[in-house]
């Protein structure tokens, strides 16, 4: 009860602050997110989805709407205002401004600050767009929505199936909350309307975007999509790569969507109109609703000339089948190192790679697996499903006592403590990476937890695994990944299992015998470079393998 109480008493202290604060700083509009930033906790702005909007990007986004000299603006998430401080600045036809903000304090705050400015046209709403009655239809929206997922929205079952049934749609129930937003923010558009929402870009690759991108294609409302570039962080505090959905109502029917991509926000420019040139750092093409499939994954888009794939690749998933590795619920429960492993029996423990950079290479042996356990690596994974010995029922008791049988993924297996089953997988790639995505080859058998997804060949030959190997290990196979994996923000990279099954792949077993076994040759010369080469990068054997790749692949190669 005390600590409730004094937690009670230090939100309010921390709220008291900004808004005196902002009432003796109102001279500096612009600094409002950053104090707010500074005093607000970060758990309690992570768990609202508060994630403020640079001012260069709403400037942007601003002059786009307003070129169309709307007479009402609209922010379903208002936030501190900066969308409306930008508007009042610049000369408008604005009669009617309204924002919506769920937070009572940011609505305190961004209605104290717009009415300074000399908004008095301006009307703050405190309450959800998400679950507020429609209101009358605006000529101009602007949206940073709030960046939350599916699982923290409030009565997500309710709200997702009122939307399927206005809108028309099958949402996946896996929808952040900004797609939700984006359905919302077009019904509100006025007729020849136009909305910017500056949002992630994960719904361009992600299966839950499918819904979002076919409902914007079947009604033509794209205008325009900016990509940023995803080693630039736009949004503070969030790892995802940022996009900014210009939509537009009554658009002609052949009129073009472009898909914009900038290295950064101060490379995005609006001139008069027009678009800035390549030259000011910003690549931009052109395609019609119709050359879009909103099944297909956008990202690779972006790039002003695609790569063709060649004719002889099928797609993994009619030569393997892929799964993700094992989750724990707790992986430090549930993983060992040798000399904790030593208190149970080998029966329940099973060697294991729990980590992405345990297996650096390209390969992962029993050396490998034997240097981590003598280095002190957690490389077992405890596995009972039967009736644990005393040693095992005396650790799973303190687990109990600890509350891990109560957490999401334990809770429920029966028992609690029993693992995912899963085969071994022959071949592994890393569910994450920063620069790159890696494909190892599993030499020592072992089982593998969450960091890699599994990938089973429907063909037992090992010799085969390391010719396959060798083509994802190739530049071509990299470039092809580019177009399956999501983004986030900093450049971190994601691939899910089903990425991997669509990716274009050399089908090993049609090759001649010949080809299989040089480029398992190839292989196992690369792997043996790497290990005693630093710069192993600038070996002849490198060039050879992406030959030999080439020429199985159906290129004309001179070997």
């Amino acid at each position: 009860m005390n600590a409730s109480l004094s937690q009670q008493q230090e939100t309010r202290a921390w709220e008291s602050d900004f808004l005196r604060a902002v009432e003796q700083s109102l001279s500096d509009a612009n600094s409002l997110e950053s104090l707010y930033t500074r005093l607000a906790p970060y758990a309690y702005r992570k768990s609202r989805g508060q994630f403020f909007t640079p001012p260069v990007l709403a400037e942007f986004m601003t002059d786009w709407v307003l070129e169309a000299s709307p007479a009402s603006l609209l922010d379903p998430a208002a936030g501190l205002g900066v969308f409306l401080r930008c508007a009042l600045r610049r000369p408008h036809s604005l009669t009617r401004v309204v924002g919506y903000e769920i937070d009572p304090i940011l609505a305190k705050a961004a209605e104290r600050v717009v009415m300074r400015m000399g908004g008095t046209n301006c009307t703050i709403i405190c309450d959800d767009f998400l679950l507020a009655p429609p209101p009358e239809a605006f000529d101009a929206i602007l949206a940073n929505p709030p960046y939350i997922r599916h699982h923290d929205l409030s009565d997500p079952p309710g709200l997702f199936q009122a939307f399927d049934r206005r809108f028309g749609v099958r949402l996946s129930r896996l929808t952040n909350a900004y797609g939700l937003f984006l359905l919302q923010c077009y019904d509100r558009l006025s007729p020849n309307g136009r909305a910017a929402l500056l949002t992630p870009s994960e719904f361009l690759n992600a299966d839950f975007g499918v819904p979002l991108k076919r409902f914007l294609l079947e009604r033509n409302a794209l205008s325009a999509l900016v990509l940023f570039d995803p080693a630039h962080r736009v949004f503070e505090g969030i790892l995802t790569t940022a996009c900014i959905t210009l939509l537009e109502k009554n658009r002609e029917a052949d009129a073009p969507i472009r898909l914009i991509r900038v290295a950064d926000e101060r490379r995005l420019k609006l001139v008069g109109g027009s678009w800035a040139s390549a030259a000011d750092g910003l690549s931009c093409r052109m395609l019609r609703s119709k050359e879009l499939d909103p099944q297909a994954k956008w990202g690779a888009l972006f790039s002003p000339s695609p790569r063709k794939i060649a004719r002889r690749l099928v797609r993994l998933g009619d030569i393997a089948q892929t799964k993700r590795g094992i989750a724990t619920g707790a992986n430090s429960f549930f993983t060992l190192c040798d000399a904790e492993a030593r208190r149970f029996p080998p029966l329940f423990l099973k060697p294991c790679l729990t980590k992405a950079p345990h297996a650096p290479l390209f390969d992962f042996t029993c050396e490998d697996f034997d240097a981590l356990r003598q280095r002190g690596k957690k490389v077992y994974l405890l596995d009972c499903d039967g009736v644990p010995p005393p040693a095992l029922m005396d650790y799973f008791k303190a687990g109990e006592r600890a509350g891990l049988h109560h957490r999401y993924l334990t809770s429920r297996r029966t028992p609690w403590y029993a693992m995912e089953k899963r085969e071994i997988a022959p071949i592994l790639v890393t569910t994450f990476g920063r620069r790159a995505l890696r494909f190892v080859l599993n030499r020592a058998r072992v089982w593998h937890l969450t960091a890699f997804h599994g990938i089973y060949p429907r063909f037992d030959d090992e010799r085969l695994h390391r010719a396959l190997m060798a083509y994802l290990i190739s530049r071509r196979c990299a470039a092809l990944l580019d177009r399956e994996k999501r983004v986030y923000g900093d450049g971190l990279l994601k691939v899910e299992p089903r990425d991997i099954l669509a990716l274009p792949v050399l089908d090993v077993t049609s090759l001649p015998d010949e080809q299989v076994t040089r480029l398992a040759d190839l292989f196992d010369a690369l792997c043996a470079r790497r290990r005693a080469d630093a710069d192993w990068h600038h070996a002849a054997v490198v060039q050879e393998l992406e030959r030999w790749v080439a020429l199985a692949c159906g290129d004309e190669v001179c070997l």
